[in-house]
């Protein structure tokens, strides 16, 4: 990078006399110090490259190929790294090909034993109200990838699974999060500042969340109801409950809104507006 750097200043230097400047000096600095960074993070080195291989699948898919162009550039720009170390090929462009249709889509499988959901919606999903009415369920994983043009790819995975006469009654709950945009956050839950820990070194992309607890009917959407209201983007989460204990995970953007603001959200979670 040091050699690099010399070249890049040699060649600026030898077109023009003032092609070389503050400006341009500036910029090549700033890409300099980038580049180390980058080279000295070995788990976001590993992340790019397993992204950049799973890109290469893509294109060389038939499904892929026959895409629109602008939406093959759109699919590719995803800036969730997740979303390509996670998820297969035939996978990504299931949810490639469903964000292109017009308009909210959700499909509402059961065939593993357990229910799943997946959703992707033109704006900002209820997901509040969706996990208030199906607590019941146990909500065990839940990944949220934003895509391009403003839309969000949901999939909720949980517990439990429901019978087949139950599905008009899902599909009914799921339409009304589409469209509700707001509900009273359940008054019962209580936490404590010591059973959250917040890691805004994580990554480079990514800080983690984790709250280890009472297990509380609507703890997952008490939570997700303020993390919504704060602006704080949940790429996904983890559930675990054991003997009347939760502990929660959360995989939570880099986007300025949550680790400058981590009082705030603590006061906010604990509900006391006390550090």
């Amino acid at each position: 990078m040091d050699t690099i750097y010399l070249l890049t200043y040699a060649d600026m230097s030898a077109v023009g006399k003032d092609i070389y400047n503050n400006f341009t000096a500036k910029l090549i600095q700033t890409l300099y110090r980038l580049s180390l960074d980058a080279i000295d993070d070995d788990e976001r080195l590993s992340e790019m490259s397993k992204r950049v291989r799973k890109e290469r699948l893509l294109q060389k898919s038939p499904r892929f190929i026959e895409l629109p162009k602008r939406i093959q550039k759109k699919a590719l720009s995803i800036e969730a790294d997740l979303l390509f170390l996670k998820y297969t090929k035939a996978q990504i462009l299931d949810i490639v090909e469903q964000s292109m249709e017009g308009g909210d889509w959700f499909n509402i499988d059961s065939s593993g034993g357990f229910l799943a959901l997946e959703i992707v919606r033109n704006e900002n999903l209820n997901i509040n109200y969706l996990l208030n009415k199906l607590g019941y369920l146990k909500l065990k994983n839940m990944d949220i990838f934003k895509l391009y043009d403003g839309k969000k790819y949901f999939k909720l995975e949980f517990a439990k699974d429901i019978e087949k006469e139950e599905i008009p009654h899902i599909q009914d709950i799921i339409q009304k999060a589409l469209s509700i945009t707001l509900l009273k956050q359940p008054p019962s839950i209580r936490l404590h500042r010591d059973e959250i820990a917040i890691d805004c070194t994580h990554s480079h992309n990514y800080a983690t969340m984790s709250i280890k607890c009472h297990d509380q009917d609507g703890l997952m959407s008490y939570l997700m109801g303020i993390f919504d209201r704060l602006g704080v983007d949940i790429i996904s989460a983890k559930v675990y409950t054991h003997k009347n204990r939760a502990e929660d995970l959360f995989l939570i953007e880099q986007n300025g809104n949550f680790c400058s603001n981590q009082e705030l959200i603590i006061n906010e979670l604990i509900n006391k507006g006390e550090i």
